[in-house]
């Protein structure tokens, strides 16, 4: 009775040779880079890293001979070794020399001295593509990105290379019956010279099918909604991972992958299976946080994330501080890219108490979100309706209702989590309101802020900076939300949150016109998760741009926690009205 018939033995026999040879490989790399190689290799002349390299990796392998004694059997191997590592790279004609140490103290160096001589040339190329037509884009990419031509110096490793990549490339792009029907290197070792003579059947390019196993139709019609592509149209895996992560982001999911089921394809098209769990049908989540600013925060938020098969989404969020109190409704529509590209219904209802002022704001407001796929600008087309109930200083209590439309562009890109260590934060904003459109004022608002953070090595810079102004026929009656002030963990540090802004008469701030603030810092990595800082600030708000600008200046620590870092400043601050010391301290990045 036999278990395996013959071909199946020798499969299994030429199964374990390539794992051997692939351990061999891994091992002798290992040695190499935990000890000094046992055989050194010189040039006589130049020899190219690459191929030195190569050599070396071949060569690692083999252990120092044993009491220096180089026996016939261990010449042949390393000669052998070193032999198919210069062929591989095109030399068939270098000259080898041993020089065998002499002494017990020279057995971890034995000397080879290679001369490379003239490499082999490719004497011929021959590329026939079978069955294609002349304009397939992937026959023009065979052909402009085979790496020889004719008197070219051959590389056997470059040329494997290349078929990889090329096979990789056609299945990418959905030729999955692509193949190299003949591939031969005809190499005349006495001439150097390579004649190249490939056979390529590219077949036809499959194209998507219909999306299976979707039983349940609202299923099927949310997740087909988000899809980029259409069946009959060219598969491309580019596109199949943009589908991917276009469903990762709808936020509708907590895991879900998409894979292509190339045995199943009929007629061309293939067939796509959404393996995919929906997120609770609702979320609960509980934050906080605590910096010198606004003191201890917390926040609890509620979110329904599905609410019908058209993707529509819910969330609420109950804010709180000392000195503000918020509550935050929003409904989303998405249009294509749930995550990117969808219209938001908001509500919102705000407290203030901090310094001079007292402010209650009731919003409205219908928002357009999308970004384009060419760049990562997010951009938010609004109509907004604030109605504001506001004590500013010792002025009246007053309301003014604003109908603002306006336009923001916001970029944010991070590298590092919570403790980021490259990235910039981008925001511009404008908006305004007339008095002939539902509104009690004409005013118009612009602000713009950027952020960024490099590292190099274990020198960190961030810098920050911010500019705003807004124009108004009655400042009177602006809004305390949309008057200027500055000061703060994030503005300018040695003052309180807020506290540099226009005065009047009894000193009570007003609010400015106006708002100016550049910062730079730069932090050293001392020791793991801790960081020291040295930064400087400038900047205030006023009637006019530039008009008394304060100064901070300082040294702070970034503890790196589990929850991103813990920055603590002591903070000199300077203006025309104080000079004074301030300790500002806030939990989270700074981007």
């Amino acid at each position: 009775m036999s278990w395996f018939s013959s071909e199946e033995i020798k499969r299994l026999l030429a199964l374990l040779r390539q794992c051997s040879s692939g351990l061999m490989i891994w091992l002798g790399a290992l040695l190499w880079l935990q000890s000094a190689t046992a055989i050194e290799i010189k040039g006589r002349g130049s020899i190219p890293a690459s191929v030195l390299n190569n050599i070396n990796l071949h060569v690692s392998v083999f252990s120092s001979a044993e009491n220096c004694v180089i026996s016939n059997r261990y010449r042949k191997k390393v000669w052998a070794a070193v032999d198919t590592a210069l062929k591989a790279k095109g030399y068939y004609k270098a000259n080898i020399q041993s020089l065998e140490p002499g002494s017990k103290t020279d057995c971890d160096s034995w000397l080879l001295e290679v001369e490379l001589g003239p490499a082999l040339l490719v004497n011929s190329v021959q590329i026939a593509l079978l069955d294609q037509t002349d304009n397939d884009p992937l026959l023009r990419q065979i052909n402009s990105r085979f790496p020889f031509k004719t008197g070219d110096k051959f590389d056997h490793k470059l040329y494997e290379q290349w078929k990889s990549d090329t096979t990789g490339n056609a299945l990418l792009k959905g030729y999955f019956d692509f193949k190299f029907e003949r591939h031969e290197v005809q190499l005349r070792a006495d001439k150097l010279s390579a004649d190249i003579v490939l056979e390529v059947s590219i077949g036809s390019r499959y194209r998507f099918g219909e999306l299976i196993n979707l039983p349940d139709p609202d299923d099927r019609a949310l997740i087909i909604a988000l899809r980029p592509f259409q069946p009959g149209d060219e598969y491309d895996s580019v596109v199949l991972n943009q589908f991917t992560e276009q469903l990762k982001r709808s936020g509708y999911f907590t895991s879900v992958f998409v894979r292509p089921l190339v045995s199943q394809a009929i007629e061309l098209q293939v067939p796509l299976e959404v393996v995919y769990q929906f997120k609770p049908a609702n979320e609960f989540n509980i934050g906080g946080g605590v910096s010198s600013d606004t003191g201890p925060r917390a926040k609890f938020s509620w979110q329904r994330s599905r609410l019908n098969k058209a993707g529509h989404s819910i969330e609420t969020e109950l804010s709180a501080s000392f000195i503000e109190q918020s509550l935050a409704a929003r409904y989303r529509m998405p249009l294509q890219d749930p995550a990117r590209n969808f219209i938001s219904l908001q509500l919102g209802l705000k407290h203030t108490d901090d310094n001079d002022t007292q402010s209650n704001i009731l919003t409205l407001a219908a928002k357009r979100h999308w970004i384009t796929q060419d760049d990562d600008w997010q951009r938010i087309a609004q109509l907004r309706y604030n109605r504001e109930t506001f004590t500013q200083a010792n002025a009246e209590e007053q309301t003014t209702s604003l109908l603002l439309p306006g336009i923001t562009y916001t970029r944010f890109r991070s590298q590092g989590g919570l403790t980021p260590f490259w990235g910039d934060k981008q925001f511009l904003s404008i908006e305004g309101g007339s008095k002939s459109i539902l509104s009690d004022i004409d005013l118009l608002r612009f602000i713009a802020q950027s952020r960024w953070l490099r590292s190099f090595g274990n020198h960190q810079w961030f810098a920050r900076a911010e500019l705003g102004a807004l124009s108004s026929d009655n400042f009177a009656e602006v809004p305390s939300s949309l008057r200027f002030f500055a000061g703060g963990d994030q503005s300018v540090r040695g003052f309180g949150y807020e506290t540099l802004a226009p005065i009047d008469k009894d000193e009570q701030l007003t609010g400015g016109k106006y708002l100016y603030t550049v910062s730079v810092e730069y932090s050293y990595n001392l020791v793991p998760d801790w960081r020291l800082a040295l930064f400087a600030d400038a900047g205030n708000a006023g009637m006019s741009l530039f008009d008394d600008v304060a100064t901070g200046i300082g040294a702070g620590v970034h503890w790196i926690t589990p929850v991103g870092p813990l920055r603590v400043y002591l903070a000199r601050g300077n203006s025309s009205l104080e000079s004074t010391w301030r300790i500002h301290f806030s939990l989270g990045a700074s981007l």
